[in-house]
């Protein structure tokens, strides 16, 4: 009788250990709920924005006219494109920045096929109130890649929304942030996004 109580002992410490091995080794997930859920008619009508965003640009086929382009354009400088714009491949394809990222995103990590939580990253919003640009620096072909890791950096008259997200080419859940501008009126524009896959531990300065 002992030695069988100390079997089942045994055995329920060593499916326990697995247990514990195998969710230390599973890729990370989004959590069960909403960190920052959209509870103003304002927050709300944001996060919308960023869902319709990604159902135009990120989960359907682009168009096949869209192709990478070579301007004088910086590469971080992105104009704002409201839903509209966004529905026409020949309007936000004025955006070579834009285009050039998007192709890049989509080459990459192919298409979104499942989204969760979306939200307004609540520290963004608030330098964006207070006219505040975030201290990230901005990527540069010397930094290293846990530099760039860090996440985007964003300008005064911007802020971020953040969308946990799985892509069919790269099966792992992703951090999304939809960068926008907004206008005293209300009105939504999208700048870019910034795309980086889920950690055990957000990297320094990576708060969503």
């Amino acid at each position: 009788m002992i030695k069988k109580t100390l079997f089942n002992a045994l055995l329920a410490t060593a499916v326990l250990w697995s247990v514990s091995a195998s969710a230390k080794m599973a890729p990370p997930s989004p959590p069960v709920e909403n960190p920052h859920p959209p509870a103003t008619v304002e927050d709300k009508k944001r996060a919308a924005f960023a869902d319709q965003v990604i159902e135009i640009l990120l989960k359907k086929d682009l168009p096949a006219s869209l192709k990478p382009s070579q301007t004088g354009q910086p590469p971080n400088d992105f104009t704002g494109k409201n839903l509209g714009c966004l529905q026409d491949a020949a309007c936000y394809g004025k955006d070579a920045a834009f285009v050039n990222e998007l192709l890049f995103f989509r080459d990459t990590y192919g298409k979104a096929v499942e989204t969760k939580h979306t939200h307004v990253i609540p520290w963004s919003f608030d330098k964006f109130r207070g006219g505040a640009a975030a201290e990230a620096p901005p990527p540069s072909a010397d930094m290293g890649m846990s530099e760039l890791m860090r996440g985007p950096r964003i300008k005064a008259d911007e802020y971020m929304m953040h969308v946990y997200i799985r892509f069919d080419k790269a099966g792992a859940w992703h951090h999304l942030d939809v960068i926008v501008n907004e206008d005293k009126a209300g009105n939504l524009f999208l700048r870019h996004f910034f795309v980086m896959p889920m950690q055990s531990e957000m990297p320094p300065g990576v708060v969503c």
